[in-house]
C-alpha cells in the first residue's frame, strides 16, 4: 500500500514535483492527519523553522529526531537534503516499526533507534495513550493511558559517545518529558553546539518551559518562538502556550542569520 504527500520546495528549487510515501494514511495519527490535509497544514510553522535550519547546514549534516513517531521530521530532512545521518529515536515498538517501514520505501537511510532518551540509562514505563499514538508519553498521567509497555532509556550524551555520531541539529518532541531529555544532552550540547527544535507545553496551569529553562542555564544558548507571526527576535524566557497553538520552540548556540526569516517564510 502506497500514499503519497507532497513535499515543499526549497528557495531556487526546480524541476518536478517530489512527493513522500508515508505508506498509507490510515494506522497512525500522523498519517491520518497528512492524508485529511497534506504536508501544507502539518505543523506548518515548524515544519518551516525546522527546513530553515536545515537550509544553514553543510551537505553531511546529521539530524536526530527525538520521539519521531513514523520519522516524519527525519524523512524530510532525508528527502529534501543532503545529510550525512539521520537518526529517528521512537521507543513505541509498532510505531517504530512503521517509520523503519516509510524510510524503507522511500530508500531513505534513516536509522531508526528503537529507544527513549532521558536524563538517566534504565528502563521505563511507556504510557500508550487512549487518546493518540502520537501522545504516548514516559510522563505517568499525561493522557489517560490503555496500558504500558517496557522500553529501553538512554540519554543523548550517552548515544553520542558510543555511536560517535554528532547532531547538528536535535528535534525534541516527548509529551512534557523534554527537560528529561535536555538534562542528559547536556554535555553534547557544551561540547557540539546543536540546534534544538523542542516541544515546550502548558497543561493544567504548569508551564514546562520553566523546567526547560532550568536545565538550558548555563548553556549560553538563544531561545525564538516559533509560530506564524514570529518576529524572530530571541526571548528572555521559555515559555508554553496556555492556548496550545504555538508549542515548539528553537534553541540555538548562536543567533539567528539576518536571512533566517526570508527562509522561513520560503518554507
Amino acid at each position: 500500500m502506497s500514499f503519497y504527500t507532497p513535499l515543499p520546495r526549497l528557495p531556487g528549487q526546480s524541476g518536478a514535483q517530489s512527493y513522500l510515501n508515508i505508506v498509507d494514511g490510515k494506522s497512525t495519527a500522523v498519517q491520518r492527519a497528512l492524508r485529511r490535509e497534506g504536508l501544507a497544514a502539518y505543523e506548518p510553522p515548524t515544519v518551516a523553522a525546522i527546513l530553515a535550519v536545515m537550509e544553514l547546514q553543510e551537505p553531511g549534516f546529521t539530524f536526530f529526531d527525538v520521539g519521531a513517531n513514523v520519522g516524519l521530521y527525519s524523512s524530510l530532512c532525508g528527502a529534501m537534503f543532503d545529510p550525512g545521518r539521520v537518526v529517528a529515536f521512537e521507543p513505541t515498538p509498532k510505531t517504530a516499526a512503521i517509520a523503519r517501514k516509510i524510510a524503507r520505501v522511500n530508500h531513505l537511510e534513516t536509522v531508526v533507534e528503537e529507544l527513549a532518551l532521558g536524563s538517566e540509562v534504565g528502563t521505563a514505563e511507556l504510557f500508550l495513550s487512549a487518546k493518540s499514538d502520537a501522545s504516548n508519553s514516559l510522563v505517568e498521567g499525561f493522557k489517560e493511558n490503555v496500558g504500558t509497555v517496557e522500553v529501553e532509556v538512554s540519554t543523548l550524551d550517552r548515544y553520542v559517545e558510543r555511536t560517535g555520531s554528532v547532531p547538528h541539529i536535535i528535534k525534541v518532541d516527548a509529551e512534557t518529558f523534554e527537560p528529561a531529555i535536555l538534562q542528559g544532552s547536556r554535555e553534547t550540547m557544551l561540547r557540539h553546539r546543536p540546534a534544538l527544535v523542542v516541544e515546550v507545553l502548558h497543561r493544567h496551569g504548569r508551564d514546562h518551559g520553566i523546567e526547560m529553562m532550568e536545565v538550558m542555564e548555563g548553556l549560553g544558548y538563544h531561545y525564538y518562538d516559533i509560530s506564524t507571526y514570529s518576529e524572530w527576535t530571541p526571548s528572555e524566557r521559555i515559555s508554553g502556550d496556555p492556548q496550545g497553538e504555538d508549542r515548539d520552540w528553537l534553541l540555538v548556540a548562536e543567533p539567528l542569520p539576518s536571512d533566517f526569516r526570508d527562509r522561513y517564510e520560503a518554507g
